[in-house]
């Protein structure tokens, strides 16, 4: 059989010596006897060629496209009517008004006649003449409408000054979807994929169109986006609501076109009736069907239709738990059911919701008392029993269920049903019921005793196929809408009621019905169909027979296949299609980095946009595990308590039943926080989805479709455990070889870590060999000598690379070793003690935090901004100075009453205002968020929303949240008594005096070297600390709220976005008329301006200069407006008149002046001729200061015409390239120099204001913020008071360590004097909150969003990019103060309307502005066309046009104030 044969190798592989290689081949010889010979050869030959053939053919079958239309002749046909009873169908669902569509009938149908449409309004439309030859004469394949005009809208709420505009409007009673507009643009039929395809590549969808971009459509024209609309330009293209508005039938103008559609040289006669029809084998055709006269389609004058009832069914098997309990919530929540009005009064026309309830196994016979012994186990029911309460009688109705009665009251199936094999077939699976005298299973856990599914091993299947059967049955019977058990409502279906036409939606990305949503009209013609057909197929009601029957039967246009993305949006994620741009949220399985969503965005941040969303049976699974009970308040508190008790241990009783927060799930899913929203409507704490409700606010979010679901491969199986036993392994004996040979030769060797995010790649990075460099030591200088000097090697080594990294690194890093740090202290204990004494005084430690034992008080000093307490203190192991030393301060100030803030009625919908003098307690704060203490940022930002009502209407914590509230108000001192002494034992630990002698009075302090000690710090008087109530007026001259920011160069989008989110967010009084008395004090911004380089000589005339490009600056502009007149001042920026305005500094800093721009050590040295400016400065008079404005100078090259991407000429970063070096180091001098001037807060232009700062206000001490996770600062935001002590030991520090006031150097300034308690270091989560996630922390539960990089703020990455438009600012870091996007200062904001766009009052800078962004374009034709907008928005584009939008008036701001001109 095996032939030898020799085989010469490649050169490649032998080298320069040739050789061959012997293979064994199999010998023809022995073949072709055997093969051709043979009779039962040839045989088995042919049969295994028939069989091939049969396989192919079957795979065919079960794998070609249905779209093809393809149906082999032995896969039978399902159709039993003929040609004439299809017409007679198609003609009575038309003529009742059930097809108001323009979709073609199918040409199959045979129409000759014009057909007459009475829901279709008239137009124009023309028959395409078709290929297709039965019957004889010509074939009508659209209907001529003659129905009344529709009129499209989009929905809109604005009523200013009522909280209902936050909300979404309810529909207008009477509106209508149309469904062919939503299918042009929510189809997935245009990303037709071969399922031979789709078994070999996995589902593509580059064609389809998109469930984000539906959701965006049906948002919109919905008017769901209200409050949150982003969008510019006009919107007829979202349209897809109307009006029907009386008929136009006379001016009509219709054509069509007749032609012959039969060959003349085909004989007539050779065509039947039937021709083109596939009859199911062995039937024959049908009789014609019983049908009732057609209904006439009319404009509604009653409210009423009684041929179209709004009916809502839904059928449940087994006992009622929390499934069909949430559904239920969710449709009291989000329909129209006049529940805000009182008792007695009714709507019009309100939908009902019939719960069938099948208590017995589905192949079981109920007994004659089984009605009365449903209702008596409903009201035993903690699920079900609230339902049954008398404000829900004429919503909610429990039915029973019985199968006989209902298949009896069908006229199609009375008759022949009992004949039937069995009634349980699914998808021609049927399953056998056996009969009384058969055995059952003794477990009684047969399939056909299953009653409900109690777990996935244990799926009531034959209850399964019955709802099948019974949806059809209800909605044929009563009419309405069958939703399935497992369907939770989104959003107001009055539009859906208006279309009168039958729909199901579409099974995933395959051509075949899901009928989880089914709508059928009563007694129709339709139903009729499928009955018979049904009847005569086995009595399959499975959706993919139920897609055959029609499809069959060219009657598919008359059930409606509508997107998946209106009922189940998620479905396409979960199945591995549209992964590239998913709708929010995003389902495949949980991942902990989305599981921040839901808490934050809430109901609102749910697939907004659809109908209702389908999570696929996990009947198992509980909503809320940590609260499986119903939580619908007192009024249902028996039915809590008995649910409450079954979930709970045993072992406790009621009384020790407490809600606290720390028995809740830390993150909650999607599924919890959807059932808690709808249970707080319920209990009164919110209202629901349109603000119509009288009941008092509050409540609202996310899981997985896997909304319950288990994590799972792409394959979907399971993963499997992988076993290792730690040895190496190698995918070839050849590689082992390889690897063994040359691992200890080379110097390096490869080693593969995983890349973060990326599971299906590894990075490959080199090493050292250590097994190669200890072969070279031990082979060079022996076994004792070797090891010695390899370690010297390593050191010496590692020494050049920080010397190399500190001398030529990038200054951006500012990266300096601590172990050569020297200490920068030139200030003795006994001013270090001043220093906090002074501000302990003067009411700027307002903090219950231990003061640094270093420090050496001697007595603990009385703190009147703390109030009175008791707090015994640890003993110190720090011994100097001898003596007592105190750590704590005494409180003598006001009490403090913490506050629980939430909105009142009737502004319900937007968070409250922070209380005027309200005080955030930074001490709580860091509790909650220090990352030292391995604090996450998405648990601070929640505890920030919470304890400020921020979550108001999405508030679905439960229990007691007092370790949450951080603001609190301060009582007058005449409301309390003076504090008791306390014993100085309680907070001082005594210190044994030590030996003899001259003591030195600064022992343990540091001093930098070469310096002497300063001499006594001069410090004005101690501030007296006033509580807010009781100040003379709102506000405190010496705590006076200013927000500071610095800029240089032309004004950009920048600081124009910086100073809107100030309007947007600040309580400035702009919702009053205009010079209104207001009871608060509102804050200022100062935007200080330095137009020319941050080294630049001065020019006299800069204050004119200033305002005169300001007013021609289409993004300065507008803030001129006499509106903003009082809020935001522009101030020019002059350096050496700031320095000289420092006490501290005057005398002195002009020796400093070659080292004026030193950042961290790193000294940038400015020409003599630069630092001349200093001196030679010419002042300019204004408010508080002057300015230094550009004018030509000589570019560092020498030639006359300055180089502007020279360092010294910069004036603003425009690229990542060209960083204005010199303006930051300035900015990080000017920030300390103008809050010691004039007190308040600094802010780099960098900087968005995301909520009100009242509480921040009130905490007088001074703060920054963490550096991301090192403990130092970042002073990005800065807060320090007025000529204070601290501000005085900076400017004196630094004055001696080279005026450097870069963040890390402040740190060191504070720490080394044991400061760092003065200047509080607050967690970054408050103002940076995206920081620790880009610096790869926190990474495993980020906050929302979630940012891996600083750039995702400008493009968000195309998978998590629906969550901007969807969620809007509400979502964006809800809870933190601020956002620093760090920079980015050449990346525009709306890249596609890079230009202000704040409405007519100014439209002259957007024109100009405009102008420079298309300068190709026309002025004449700037149209804003949606089209023309980019497809996802970013979220910087998104947080652009809502502050626009509220300077233009089309919404409010974040607390619901419009604003007032």
């Amino acid at each position: 059989m095996h032939k030898p044969r020799s085989i010469p190798l490649p050169a490649s592989a032998s080298g320069t010596r040739p050789r061959r290689a012997r293979v064994r081949v199999v010998s023809p010889a022995h073949v072709l006897p055997i093969s051709w010979l043979s009779r039962s050869a040839l045989f088995f030959r042919c049969c295994a060629f028939l069989g091939g053939l049969l396989a192919v053919c079957v795979v065919l079958i079960l794998l070609g496209t249905e779209e093809a239309n393809w149906a082999p002749p032995f896969r039978d046909s399902t159709l039993v009517f003929t040609r004439d009873e299809l017409q007679r169908i198609w003609r009575w669902e038309i003529d009742s008004g059930h097809h108001p569509s323009s979709a073609k009938i199918p040409e199959q149908i045979g129409f000759t006649t014009t057909i007459l449409n009475p829901a279709l309004p008239p137009a124009k439309a023309h028959t395409l003449v078709s290929s297709f030859t039965p019957p004889h004469g010509p074939v009508i394949t659209t209907a001529r409408g003659i129905g009344p005009q529709r009129t499209y809208h989009v929905a809109q709420n604005r009523s200013p000054g009522l909280d209902t505009t936050a909300y979404p409007p309810r529909p207008i009673s009477g509106s209508i979807a149309d469904l062919d507009i939503i299918l042009d643009h929510c189809n997935y039929v245009n990303g037709k994929v071969s399922h031979v395809f789709l078994l070999f590549s996995g589902p593509k969808s580059e064609c389809s169109q998109f469930v984000r971009d539906c959701l965006e459509f049906l948002r919109t024209g919905a008017g769901l986006d209200n409050g949150q609309r982003v969008r510019r330009g006009n919107l007829d293209k979202v349209k897809y609501i109307y009006m029907e508005q009386g008929s136009n039938a006379e001016d009509l103008h219709f054509q069509h076109i007749i032609a012959p559609l039969v060959p003349a040289a085909y004989p007539v006669g050779r065509y039947g009736p039937n021709a083109g029809l596939q009859k199911k084998k062995g039937f024959q055709w049908e009789p014609p069907l019983g049908l009732p006269p057609s209904q006439r389609h009319t404009l509604d004058t009653t409210p009423c239709d009684s041929q179209n009832p709004r009916l809502f069914h839904m059928y449940w098997a087994g006992p009622f738990d929390d499934k069909p309990y949430t559904s239920l919530l969710s449709f009291l929540f989000t329909q129209n059911l006049g529940l805000q009005l009182e008792n007695g009064h009714e709507l019009a026309c309100r939908p009902q919701f019939w719960v069938w309830i099948n208590p017995y196994p589905a192949a079981a016979t109920p007994p004659a008392s089984t009605l009365m012994d449903m209702y008596q186990s409903l009201k035993m029911n903690p699920w079900a029993a609230p339902f049954l309460h008398p404000r829900f009688k004429g919503i909610i109705k429990f039915k029973l269920w019985n199968t006989t009665e209902q298949l009896d009251s069908i006229p199609e199936l009375r008759d022949e049903w009992r004949s039937m094999d069995t009634l349980f077939n699914s998808g021609g699976i049927s399953i056998k019921i056996p009969g009384p005298e058969s055995p059952r299973l003794a477990s009684g856990d047969g399939i056909t005793d299953r009653l409900g599914s109690k777990s996935e091993a244990s799926y009531d299947r034959l209850s399964v196929i019955l709802s099948d059967v019974a949806r059809f049955i209800v909605t044929h019977r009563f009419g309405g809408i069958y939703v399935d058990a497992d369907t939770l409502f989104l959003r107001d279906w009055e539009e859906m009621w208006g279309w009168k036409g039958a729909f199901a939606y579409r099974w995933s990305y395959h051509n075949f019905y899901n009928t989880a949503v089914l709508r059928l009209n009563k007694g129709s013609a339709l139903g009729s169909f499928l009955f018979r057909t049904a009847l005569k197929n086995g009595f399959d009601f499975h959706p993919g027979s139920v897609t055959r029957y029609l499809k069959d039967a060219y009657l598919s246009p008359l059930l409606t296949q509508l997107p998946d993305a209106l009922f189940d949006p998620a479905w396409l994620n979960t199945e591995g299609l549209q992964h590239e741009r998913p709708p929010h949220p995003f389902f495949t399985t949980t991942p902990a980095h989305q599981a921040a969503a839901p808490l934050v965005t809430g109901f609102d941040g749910f697939f907004k946009g659809a109908f209702s969303y389908h999570f696929h049976n996990s009947w198992w699974r509980p909503f809320d595990p940590a609260r499986h009970w119903p939580d619908l308040g007192p009024r249902f508190a028996e039915g809590e308590h008995a649910a409450r008790a079954a979930a709970a241990n045993f072992d406790t009783g009621p009384d020790d039943w407490a809600d606290e927060l720390d028995d809740d799930k830390v993150d909650l899913d999607w599924a919890t926080v959807l059932k808690r929203t709808f249970e707080s409507y319920i209990r009164g704490e919110r209202s629901n989805i349109p603000a119509l409700s009288s009941s008092p606010p509050s409540s609202g979010p996310m899981a997985s479709l896997n909304y319950f679901a288990v994590p799972q491969r792409g394959n979907a199986y399971p993963e499997k455990a992988r076993l290792t036993n730690g040895l190496p392994t190698y995918s070839s004996a050849v590689q082992e070889k390889m690897h063994r040979h040359t691992r200890s030769m080379s110097w390096t060797v490869p080693v593969s870590v995983s890349i973060p995010g990326v599971r299906t790649r590894r990075l490959r990075l080199f090493m050292p060999n250590p097994t190669r460099m200890q072969q070279f030591g031990l082979s060079r200088f022996g076994r004792r000598r070797g090891p010695l000097i390899i370690c010297l090697l390593l050191i010496a080594s590692l020494c050049t690379f920080f010397s190399f990294a500190r001398r030529f690194g990038p200054e951006e890093k500012q990266w300096s070793p601590n172990f050569g740090e020297s200490s920068t202290l030139v200030f003795g204990r006994e001013d270090i003690q001043r220093i906090w004494k002074w501000e302990i005084a003067s009411g700027h430690y307002p903090s219950k935090r231990e003061i640094p034992e270093q420090v050496g008080l001697t007595t603990p000093p009385l703190n009147p901004a703390l109030a009175p307490r008791k707090v015994p203190t640890i003993p110190s192991r720090f011994r100097p100075p001898p003596g007592p030393v105190a750590t704590t301060t005494r409180g003598d100030g006001p009490r403090r009453v913490y506050l629980d803030i939430h909105s009142q009625p009737p502004s319900v919908a937007y968070p409250p205002r922070p209380v005027p003098g309200s005080v955030a307690d930074l001490d709580i704060i860091m509790e909650n968020c220090d990352f030292s203490q391995n604090k996450y940022v998405r648990d601070c930002l929640e505890v920030l929303r919470l304890g400020a009502g921020l979550d108001n209407g999405n508030h679905l914590r439960r229990g007691k949240m007092d370790e949450w509230r951080y603001i609190y108000m301060e009582q007058d001192r005449e409301n309390f008594t003076e504090p008791a002494q306390i014993s100085l034992a309680n907070v001082i630990a005594p210190r044994p005096a030590e030996s003899a002698g001259i003591q030195d009075p600064n022992a343990g302090l540091t001093k930098k070297r070469g310096v002497d000690w300063e001499p006594i710090l001069p410090l004005r008087p101690t501030l007296q600390h006033i509580p807010y109530s009781s100040l003379p007026s709102p506000c405190d001259p010496e705590n006076p709220r200013l927000f500071h920011m610095f800029w240089t160069g032309p004004f950009t989008d920048k600081p124009y976005l910086a100073l809107l989110s100030f309007l947007f967010t600040q309580n400035l009084g702009l919702h009053l008329k205009e010079d209104p008395e207001l009871d608060v004090c509102r804050p200022e911004f100062w935007l200080w301006i330095n137009p020319g380089p941050a080294a630049s000589v001065p020019n006299p005339s800069a204050l004119t200069d200033m305002y005169e490009q300001l007013k021609t600056n289409p993004w300065a502009a507008p803030f001129l407006h006499p509106r903003f007149k009082d809020v935001i001042k522009f101030k020019l920026w002059n350096t050496t008149d700031q320095l000289d305005g420092i006490p501290e500094l005057k005398d002195e800093w002009r020796e400093l002046r070659e080292t004026l721009f030193n950042s961290g050590g790193h000294i940038i040295n400015v020409p003599a001729d630069r630092s001349k400016s200093a001196e030679a400065s010419t002042t300019v008079e204004s408010d508080n200061s002057t300015d230094t404005a550009a004018a030509p100078k000589s570019s560092s090259t020498g030639s006359d015409k300055p180089d502007e991407d020279d360092m010294l000429n910069r004036t603003g970063s425009k690229s990542s390239s060209s960083y204005d070096r010199l303006s930051v180091i300035l900015s990080d001098m000017a920030r300390f120099v103008l809050c010691h001037r004039f007190g308040g807060i600094y802010l780099d232009a960098d900087t968005i204001f995301l909520r009100d700062w009242e509480e921040l206000w009130g905490w007088q001490g001074a703060f920054a913020y963490r550096w991301s996770r090192l403990e130092k600062y970042n002073t990005a935001v800065l807060r320090m008071n007025k000529n204070s002590a601290l501000g005085s030991f900076l400017f004196r520090t630094a004055l001696k360590n080279g005026l450097d006031f870069h963040p890390m150097t402040v740190s060191r300034y504070t720490k080394d004097a044991h400061l760092e308690g003065l200047l509080l270091r607050l967690p970054d989560a408050l103002f940076d909150s995206a920081w620790l996630n880009t610096e790869v922390f926190q990474r495993e539960r980020p906050p929302q969003p979630y940012f891996t990089e600083f750039a995702d703020f400008f493009n968000t990455p195309t998978q998590n990019s629906a969550a901007p438009q969807a969620l809007g600012f509400e979502g964006f870091f809800r809870g933190a103060y601020s956002y620093h996007f760090h920079n980015f200062w050449w990346k525009p904001f709306d890249p596609s309307r890079n230009w202000p766009d704040l409405g007519p009052k100014f439209s002259a800078g957007e024109r100009a502005a405009r102008a420079a962004a298309i300068p190709d374009a026309d002025p004449e034709e700037w149209v804003d066309r949606v089209v023309d907008d980019r497809r996802d928005l970013d979220w910087a584009t998104v947080l652009k046009r809502t502050f626009e939008a509220y300077v233009r008036g089309e919404q409010p701001n974040m607390y619901g104030e419009w604003l007032q001109w």
